[in-house]
């Protein structure tokens, strides 16, 4: 009953906030600012890297993604997608003891290109130069949601650092629910993409989404004249780009490297061909990227089998969309090809697409 009633109140303040002039709900927005600068030592934000780790933060996507309506639930208790697999996502987390309590996905280009492509364009993102990510499959643990952002603040103070520090980022993307994009353009000043309105999106069901990009150049300039003069608690510049929190813990990287890939063939094996049916229900020109991407024997034989020799190609809607499904003919072209030839052992047209216009 107790918890019913939080829910309907928090639901009374988002409607009446949201009749509120832009302006005023923006600021309104802003006061609920609550970022901690040392967070209980409890709380560990890391690189999601084992099955368990990578397990928890697949389960609580989903119970989040059920709960929203966003996805029909699973027999598997997973939300998994394609992109999962791939050597350019990083899936992040927050561990509150020894509960993972908060997960996202940073997802950079590939010969899958983006999720929200589907749907928005990105022209004008990548006219302006430098690396993209999508920020994609945010959750925090049912549990955690009403305690005052503890979790989301600090996640979000890790993506920020890990798109920086680890992979010089220029441009953040994300398609968000309706529903949630006033955080998004309020507190982190986000930017809605050419297409502005709500669309429907089937990467959540169905469900409408609004396309979204952050230049991570002229963030900390705007963060500093809207939050430098603000109490300590409502400092988002301070947060994101001085202090240090202890709780982060980045990868040990002996070399500078592209991607932190944690998925084996045998992590491959059982998230996208046990647990779940991820690959199953992959079209062919999908299976065939793949097999660009992660063109050795060890993981060819937990991919899903590879098209006929043929080019799969599907016609594609805008200028983006055909630009990007050329990079992949090519790759795919070429990769049939080596096939064809009997290469072997080489990756043909894998990995990022860093640069290309």
């Amino acid at each position: 009953m107790a918890k019913n009633l939080k829910w309907l109140m928090r639901q009374a303040v988002r409607i009446a906030t949201q009749a509120l002039p832009k302006p005023v709900r923006f600021a309104s927005y802003r006061q609920m600012i609550r970022c901690d600068a040392a967070p209980s030592p409890k709380l560990v934000l890391k690189l999601a890297e084992t099955r368990e780790e990578l397990e928890a933060c697949f389960r609580i996507l989903h119970d989040a993604y059920v709960q929203a309506g966003l996805m029909h639930p699973d027999p598997s208790g997973l939300r998994v997608t394609v992109y999962h697999a791939l050597p350019t996502t990083s899936t992040l987390l927050a561990k509150y003891g020894d509960e993972v309590v908060g997960t996202l996905s940073l997802v950079r280009e590939s010969a899958l290109g983006f999720p929200l492509q589907k749907i928005f364009e990105i022209d004008a993102v990548r006219a302006a130069g430098g690396s993209i990510a999508e920020v994609s499959s945010l959750a925090v643990k049912r549990s955690f949601q009403a305690r005052g952002g503890i979790i989301l603040f600090p996640l979000m103070k890790f993506m920020y650092e890990y798109a920086t520090r680890c992979f010089d980022t220029r441009h953040l993307v994300i398609a968000v629910n309706p529903r949630h994009i006033p955080m998004y353009e309020s507190l982190l000043f986000f930017e809605r993409l050419r297409q502005g309105p709500a669309v429907s999106y089937d990467f959540v069901n169905g469900k409408a989404a609004i396309g979204a990009h952050l230049d991570l150049k002229a963030a900390p300039e705007r963060y500093r004249r809207c939050y430098d003069h603000k109490p300590p608690e409502k400092n988002l510049y301070r947060y994101f780009t001085q202090i240090r929190l202890p709780n982060i813990v980045f990868p040990d990287k002996r070399f500078f490297t592209t991607n932190d890939p944690v998925m084996t063939p045998e992590l491959i094996d059982h998230f996208f061909n046990r647990r779940t049916q991820v690959f199953a229900r992959l079209d062919d020109r999908q299976k065939a990227l793949l097999h660009t991407i992660y063109d050795t024997p060890e993981y060819a034989r937990v991919l899903p089998p590879l098209p006929p020799e043929a080019r799969l190609r599907q016609p594609e809607s805008d200028a983006d969309d055909e630009r990007q499904a050329q990079h992949r003919d090519r790759d795919l072209d070429e990769h049939l090809a080596a096939r064809t030839a009997g290469a072997a052992g080489t990756e043909v047209g894998g990995g990022e697409r860093k640069g290309r216009a």
